[in-house]
């Protein structure tokens, strides 16, 4: 269907992304479609109910879709920060909440530059549960940069605290 890390069963079929958009696969039928009702919608850009800048995959638990993107898909941008938020998501893509901040990094003023971020995550008993690096470098005083390389985890519902469950061991690949 597209190169993504996974999708999520729900009751009308499976939900996968793209990295831009979500869809919906009918197993039934074998076809898939924009997580979109919107009539008349042109699928092209964030005004689209399937639009989701993600990390490629998603994850359902108790009627919603959950993953982590920029927070530009639910609060303002800021131009010298990049957020990193875990999305809940309808599942007629309609709304779409901030369940908790993953991580905020202050971009570089010399070069201007944000070091890619790599975020995977999985849904697990009303938790999710996630490890990132963002802005980390090659030896061991930076590998815990920006809250980077450390297992966490925040309740899908109720409190939004996040907890660090362990530190990863240096040199620890999270893939």
């Amino acid at each position: 269907m597209t190169p993504t890390f996974g999708s999520a069963k729900t009751e009308q079929g499976y939900c996968f992304s793209d990295s831009a958009f979500l869809y919906l696969f009918d197993p039934e039928t074998g076809i898939y479609d924009y997580l979109c009702g919107k009539p008349e919608c042109t699928h092209q850009d964030n005004t689209c109910n399937a639009y989701a800048p993600n990390f490629l995959e998603v994850e359902y638990y108790n009627g919603y879709l959950y993953m982590a993107c920029e927070s530009i898909l639910v609060e303002p941008e800021d131009e010298n920060v990049t957020k990193y938020d875990v999305i809940k998501v309808a599942l007629d893509g309609s709304t779409k909440d901030k369940v908790a901040e993953v991580a905020k990094v202050i971009k570089n003023k010399d070069t201007d530059e944000l070091k890619a971020p790599y975020i995977t995550y999985i849904q697990h008993r009303g938790y999710l549960y996630y490890i990132y690096n963002i802005g980390t470098g090659n030896d061991e005083s930076s590998f815990y940069n920006n809250g980077s390389n450390c297992l966490y985890r925040v309740p899908l519902e109720g409190s939004r605290e996040e907890e660090c469950i362990l530190p990863l061991d240096y040199k620890t690949n999270i893939s």
